[in-house]
């Protein structure tokens, strides 16, 4: 069973890279399997939804695994995961290349400085 963080990393892992070899590498490509994970068009995968999709993407976790991964993915608790938290689990959180290029571009579109993006900037 699942009891660490290590083990569910491990069944993420086997989620994004299913998810890779069927084209979701970017976030148009996530969104596109979130929406075909959604069965009842709800804007939400249930965990019944997401076992189905495991089942369908040939994804081999077992029913602990599946929950430990489920639960990692659904940071706020609430039973349902929304494409936001579909999308950071499978791509997970950024890493120093990405955060430091977007502070970057964040610099050069605030143009006075305020630590704010307005429309007219």
């Amino acid at each position: 069973t699942y009891h660490t963080f290590s083990d569910a990393q491990k069944g993420i892992e086997k989620v994004r890279q299913r998810l890779n070899q069927r084209g979701a590498r970017g976030f148009i490509g996530l969104q596109r399997q979130f929406k075909i994970m959604d069965d009842d068009n709800d804007r939400g995968i249930s965990y019944r939804e997401f076992t189905k999709a495991l089942k369908d993407y040939k994804i081999d976790l077992n029913d602990d695994e599946s929950r430990a991964v489920f639960r990692e993915f659904d940071t706020d608790g609430s039973g349902i995961l929304s494409i936001d938290e579909f999308v950071r689990g499978v791509r997970g959180e950024m890493n120093d290349f990405r955060r430091n290029l977007i502070t970057q571009a964040f610099g050069i579109l605030d143009k006075d400085r305020d630590g704010v993006l307005r429309v007219t900037e």
